[in-house]
């Protein structure tokens, strides 16, 4: 509509303007009406002084025309919230050479006509809901040196009419829904520096000509379904500093030629297939970040018959100005590599499921920088060092679950910022460190499956702590449902020793207060049977398939003793069907229970029961 008023608008103008005009002007004023008149919502009122009434077309929003002729060469709208198609009348701005339309909503297709701009440099269109394939008559922008189109829904090949775009420096295609593979002309652009394919569709090889590109510095192409070895060849891409290959479904190994690109910084394989060796090569590039290897392994193949192995594990400490990452080599060495003392930009630390052998190195302490820690899922023994222990600037998270690891946790209460910590699945015992109830910054703490004993703390972030949190440790003792009462005052502040831990007799066959532990799993609620105010009583298998039933004592109910000595009496007289035969009994003053039989229908009698329902 507004396209059939602007005759009428063209009347309005002062006589000045249509004396002193040329046609150009007009034809310009005109494509950009055009394209204010096929909006379906500008929001912000962006355009509000697109309009001939008011001024001249060269001071409107986001216009910039030359100073001589008087004729747009620039069209930035960038983030204005604009909605609706764009409008073909575009490709009559004829001196165009930067059309910039990024972060808005248009929808539709990217219009056949802009190949007609052909003085055009900048085509930024990313971040929009176009569709469609990209129009072939791109071809014809020869000066076009970006073109910028991610972040939409485009589909379709690229197509093989931009192999005339001798001048492109940056092709940014991401995050779209791009088919086909990646035209060998590619390697024809001799000024290339940017190539950005990621989160498409794309399957194939990559080809070997990318390595003609002399120029190229960033190579992203990750998120897609390439096929094949990587090209040794992108070595002679020699100022490339990114390799982006992630996800997709590489194989082969890793090319040793890469130790040649010595402005490398990331190097980004990771969830492929490649196997073999890691290069020792890739020490010559001291430059290197952040390398991300894991999630690699042969299909339908052991790892243990083909898997990463690193070729030269000290090789780590020879880019002492970078490595700010090293994450997640999955089982890709074996070896603890103790260099990662040397490496004093090290921020943060990814070494999960690998299966790394030995101690924590101490020499980690070294790394002031150090934020994150992670080396969970390994196979890690002995205590932690207090060299580790003390990383001031630890803030993240500390993971060392699933190892083989003891020790006591009092070094770990040192780790004053740090917000999340995991020693869970470990050999660790003793007590939880009550100053962890003092660390403000922490909100995350995992202790299950360990041997910790003594008492819970109350404090801090065992406020809000999850019950399963501290699961699975036997020797534990609070006032949460799965874990057993703490003994009365004058023992509560000490965990149960070794030398004093109760033990229960089944015959000639002694099971330790431990072993209880493990029948009920950590005495958790899921085994627990019922529960009153003289005690709770949980159910659990023995290592020797015995179904038995715990009662343990509530050390604060002043009548629960003597009621523990009458059940005793009776259940050692008793002679009734229904009565389950006591097994055996503890009475210490640190803890008392009774180990009872337990039947097959999860009952274990009226008179083990009722006793203790008050």
């Amino acid at each position: 509509m507004f396209f059939f008023l602007l005759p009428l608008l063209l009347s309005l103008l002062p006589a000045h303007i249509l004396s002193h005009s040329s046609p150009s002007y007009y034809s310009d004023q005109h494509a950009l009406l055009a394209f204010k008149g096929s909006l379906q919502l500008d929001p912000l009122n962006s355009l509000h002084d697109w309009s001939p009434l008011h001024n001249t077309f060269c001071n409107w929003t986001g216009v910039l025309c030359s100073s001589r002729r008087q004729r747009v060469v620039s069209l930035n709208l960038t983030g204005m919230e604009l909605t609706g198609p764009i409008s073909p009348f575009l490709g009559n701005l004829s001196f165009l050479k930067t059309l910039t339309l990024r972060n808005n909503s248009f929808h539709g297709q990217i219009p056949p006509q802009l190949g007609r701009l052909s003085g055009l440099r900048i085509l930024r269109l990313s971040r929009n809901g176009l569709e469609g394939s990209i129009p072939s008559t791109l071809g014809d922008c020869r000066s076009l040196q970006q073109l910028i189109l991610s972040f939409n829904h485009l589909s379709g090949t690229i197509p093989s009419h931009l192999g005339l775009l001798s001048h492109l420096e940056t092709i940014a295609l991401g995050t779209n829904q791009l088919t086909g593979t990646i035209p060998a002309f590619i390697g024809n652009m001799s000024y290339l520096a940017v190539l950005s394919l990621r989160e498409n569709r794309l399957r194939g090889g990559i080809p070997v000509e990318l390595g003609m590109l002399t120029q190229l510095y960033w190579l992203q192409l990750h998120t897609n379904y390439f096929t094949g070895e990587i090209p040794g060849s992108l070595s002679n891409c020699s100022v490339l500093e990114v390799i982006d290959i992630e996800e997709n479904q590489l194989s082969g190994t890793v090319p040793l030629e890469f130790g040649k690109l010595l402005h490398l910084r990331d190097l980004l394989l990771w969830e492929n297939k490649l196997t073999g060796e890691i290069p020792g090569s890739l020490s010559n590039c001291s430059l290197l970040e952040l390398i991300a290897l894991s999630g690699n392994r042969a299909a339908q193949c052991p790892w243990s018959l083909k898997q990463f192995k690193w070729n030269n594990p000290r090789m780590l400490g020879s880019s002492k100005k970078a490595w700010a990452v090293i994450t997640e080599w999955k089982h890709a060495f074996r070896t603890n590599p103790n260099s990662l003392g040397d490496l004093p930009q090290l921020k943060q630390l990814f070494l999960s499921r690998n299966r790394l052998l030995g101690k924590i190195p101490a020499s980690l302490g070294r790394c002031q920088n150090l934020e994150l820690v992670d080396f969970s899922y390994n196979n890690l023994e002995g205590n932690i060092p207090p060299e580790v222990a003390g990383l001031q600037n630890l803030h993240f998270y500390f993971n060392i679950s699933n190892n083989l690891l003891k020790g006591s946790l009092k070094e770990m209460s040192k780790m004053t910022m740090v917000q999340a910590i995991d020693v869970s699945l470990n050999n660790f015992s003793g007590a939880i460190p009550v100053a962890f109830t003092e660390m403000k910054t922490l909100k995350h703490i995992n202790l299950s499956s360990n041997r910790l004993t003594g008492e819970v703390p109350k404090g801090g972030v065992f406020v809000t702590l999850a019950e399963r949190a501290v699961g699975g440790n036997p020797g534990l003792c609070g006032t949460w449902i799965n874990l057993q009462p703490c003994p009365h005052s004058k023992y509560k502040h000490h965990p149960v020793s070794k030398k004093n831990t109760p033990s229960f007799q089944i015959g000639p066959t002694a099971i330790s207060y431990e072993e209880l532990g493990i029948a009920t799993n950590g005495f958790s609620e899921a085994n627990l049977l019922g529960a009153g105010s003289f005690g709770s009583i949980y159910k659990g298998i023995l290592s020797n398939a015995a179904n038995i039933a715990v009662k343990i004592l509530n050390f604060h109910d002043k009548n629960a003793e003597q009621s523990f000595i009458t059940e005793c009496d009776v259940l050692k007289r008793v002679k009734h069907c229904n009565v389950i035969k006591i097994i055996y009994a503890c009475f210490t003053p640190d803890f008392k229970a009774l180990v009872l039989t337990l039947m097959s229908n999860g009952k274990f009698g009226e008179v083990a029961t009722s006793s203790w329902r008050r």
